[in-house]
């Protein structure tokens, strides 16, 4: 999903790296995005012959844990001692999803086996060979259109999220186990959040999702226009930041206005960050970020032009209420699990309650969290961000086929 996001985020405000140093590497950009800024890649994987392999023990744990899992391990032979990932109850809804689509699973773990230590080198290793951001976004696009297509991500992946959702708040897999360390309470908070995390809402966000990224578009599929787009916003942060193509920086340390009216005009770059962005301070959720995209797409002089930066699956990906929705309940149930249990559990803990349960009058002091949505300042602030094109006070800007 971060990946995604990423794309996202290129697509509405043109650039994710808006005042970084001009002299940035691609790989650096990169592993800023991912969050790895100081990853040493030899630790992930290695060269072998002409390829790329994960290293000993990335690779032992994907060929005796993950794939024999992910790939034979059936709901009739499964048991608390042979599975890792899977429960029983997670592993039932699993295959529910057909013989055809039950392969999915298998077909991911396998491919992240063959294709990961390639795509990781590629993208993270810091003598890599991305010349330019826009080579990264057409790498990023070829590899995600092919495990799409390797894995039926557009069928067989939306019938695997719909069982996943479903089993979900009973998941409890010896992986959950490992990771707390057999700590009691972190393992009851855990099962007490699960069950109440609204993943019915998480289920339906991310089937409505995956409908609009599998929507045919003449690039072949919108996730297929939205590498294409991130791909063009590269070239225009590359031509500001990177190599000062039209000596922007001269300009704007020389005050020369008809210089930057200029460099602005030619619409390939990102000047009005420089000259905008900072011009009314906001301490509005998301202002800066709607600030940039807005600058983006409703600069006057080149806002007709911004429906090359603007798929019209994309418009309407932002704009499915339907799917806003369920990532607002979902973000409501987390906050509300995770604010009460960091609230309640230490008194458990201390056994000063024997349960989570109340008397009536006990919970009014909770009855705010209770009824707690996400601020509507918050969710426009969040709107004007990622579709900002549809807030220019001249009207939307037209969205164009990919």
């Amino acid at each position: 999903m971060k990946v995604l996001f990423v794309l996202l985020f290129l697509c509405a405000v043109g650039t994710s790296c808006a005042q970084r140093n001009n002299s940035t590497h691609v790989a650096e950009i990169l592993r800023d995005i991912f969050g790895v800024r100081n990853l040493d890649i030899s630790e992930i994987v290695t060269k072998e012959n002409e390829g790329y392999v994960f290293n000993e023990a990335i690779t032992n744990f994907l060929d005796e844990r993950m794939i024999p899992e992910l790939c034979e391990l059936t709901s009739d032979k499964i048991n608390i001692l042979n599975s890792y990932f899977l429960d029983p109850i997670c592993l039932g809804e699993l295959e529910s999803v057909g013989p055809r689509c039950n392969k999915f699973k298998c077909k991911l773990a396998q491919y992240i086996k063959e294709n990961g230590p390639r795509i990781v080198h590629t993208l993270l290793n810091k003598e890599s060979p991305l010349g330019s951001l826009r080579e990264a976004a057409k790498f990023l696009g070829k590899e995600l259109s092919a495990v799409f297509k390797e894995t039926e991500m557009c069928t067989c992946g939306k019938k695997f999220i719909k069982a996943a959702s479903k089993c979900a708040p009973s998941y409890y897999g010896n992986a959950v186990f490992e990771d707390m360390g057999g700590e009691s309470y972190r393992m009851v908070n855990f099962a007490t959040a699960m069950r109440n995390i609204d993943f019915d809402a998480a289920g339906k966000a991310a089937t409505l999702l995956m409908d609009h990224l599998c929507e045919e578009t003449s690039s072949g599929q919108c996730i297929d226009s939205i590498f294409e787009v991130a791909a063009k916003a590269g070239d225009s942060y590359e031509t500001t930041f990177i190599y000062d193509t039209y000596n922007a920086a001269e300009a704007i340390h020389s005050g020369d206005e008809e210089a930057m009216i200029e460099i602005m005009k030619k619409c390939d770059n990102l000047l009005y960050f420089h000259i905008h962005s900072y011009e009314k301070p906001t301490d509005k959720p998301f202002g800066k970020y709607a600030m940039h995209a807005k600058n983006f797409y409703c600069d006057e002089y080149c806002k007709e032009g911004r429906g090359n930066f603007y798929p019209c699956c994309m418009r309407k990906m932002f704009g499915d209420k339907k799917m806003r929705e369920n990532v607002l309940k979902v973000i409501e149930s987390i906050y509300k699990m995770r604010e009460l249990l960091d609230e309640l559990s230490w008194q458990r803990e201390d056994d000063e309650i024997d349960s989570y349960y109340m008397s009536e009058e006990a919970r009014k002091q909770y009855d705010w969290l209770i009824k707690w949505k996400v601020p509507k300042e918050h969710r426009e602030g969040f709107l004007k961000f990622i579709d900002a094109a549809n807030y220019c006070e001249g009207g939307k800007v037209e969205c164009i086929e990919f």
